[in-house]
C-alpha cells in the first residue's frame, strides 16, 4: 500500500486537538450552514431503560466501530476507535484510532490519536456536538450527534479544511454492547436521517476483531 493512500486514509479523520479555546475558535469560524439549516432533533434513549449519559457517554465506551457510512472509504475495511483518555466534567476524550487498510494484496493497519471537545450542548446539558482540530491537516472536524443509545449512535460528520469547503457525511457506530437485535434501534434511524436508500457502506466490524498484520 503506498503511503500517498496511507497518509490520504489518515487525513479522514482527525489529529490531535490543541487547546480547547483555539480548537473552539476554529469551529465557531467554520461552522456549516448546514448543521443551522437541519432541525435535527437528538434522541438520547433507551427502549430497554438503561441508564445513559448521551454521546459523550457513548463515546467514552470501552471501544466503538464505525458500522455504516453515507461515503465509501477507499482501502479502509474496518475502524475501531478505543477510549484512552477522558474528563467527565469538562466532557472532553481522548481516543487511539485503528484503520484496517487492504491495498496493494496486502492488509494492514494504521494508527492514529484524536482528541475531542464539547462545543454544542443540547438545552437538557447533554453534548450535541463534538470537535476535534489537527495541528497536521489545519483541519476542522465536527461531530453532531442525531441519536444516541448504549449501544449505537448516529452522527453528522463535518470537515473542513482552509482550501477546501465541508465535506459532509452521516456515520452509524456502535460499541461491543451491540449486537444484531439491536439492528432496528440502531440501523433504522440511520437511514431515515440518511435518507440515502442504497447509496450508503456498510462495514463488517468483526474485521476489528482480526489481530494486527492478518487478512
Amino acid at each position: 500500500m503506498s503511503l500517498f493512500l496511507c497518509f490520504w486514509v489518515l487525513c479522514l479523520f482527525v489529529g490531535v486537538i490543541p487547546p480547547h479555546h483555539a480548537a473552539e475558535n476554529k469551529m465557531q469560524a467554520t461552522k456549516s450552514a448546514f448543521f443551522e439549516s437541519q432541525n435535527y432533533p437528538v434522541k438520547i434513549y433507551s427502549k430497554r431503560g438503561d441508564g445513559i449519559q448521551g454521546p459523550w457517554r457513548f463515546m467514552t465506551s470501552n471501544s466503538i466501530y464505525l458500522n455504516m457510512s453515507s461515503v465509501k472509504i477507499p482501502s479502509v475495511l474496518c475502524i475501531k476507535a478505543k477510549t484512552t483518555a477522558k474528563h467527565e466534567y469538562s466532557k472532553t476524550l481522548s481516543q487511539k484510532v485503528d484503520f484496517k487498510l487492504r491495498g496493494d494484496g496486502t492488509v494492514t493497519w494504521r494508527s492514529m490519536n484524536a482528541s475531542y471537545a464539547p462545543i454544542e450542548f443540547t438545552r437538557g446539558g447533554r453534548v450535541k456536538t463534538f470537535n476535534s482540530y489537527s495541528n497536521t491537516t489545519d483541519a476542522v472536524t465536527n461531530y453532531t450527534f442525531l441519536l444516541a443509545t448504549p449501544r449505537c449512535a448516529v452522527a453528522v460528520k463535518s470537515k473542513k479544511t482552509k482550501d477546501q469547503d465541508a465535506a459532509r457525511s452521516m456515520e452509524l457506530w456502535v460499541n461491543d454492547y451491540f449486537s444484531f437485535k439491536d439492528s432496528s434501534e440502531c440501523e433504522k434511524p440511520f437511514m431515515e436521517y440518511c435518507k440515502c436508500e442504497n447509496e450508503f457502506t456498510r462495514y463488517d466490524i468483526n474485521e476489528c476483531e482480526a489481530s494486527y498484520g492478518s487478512a
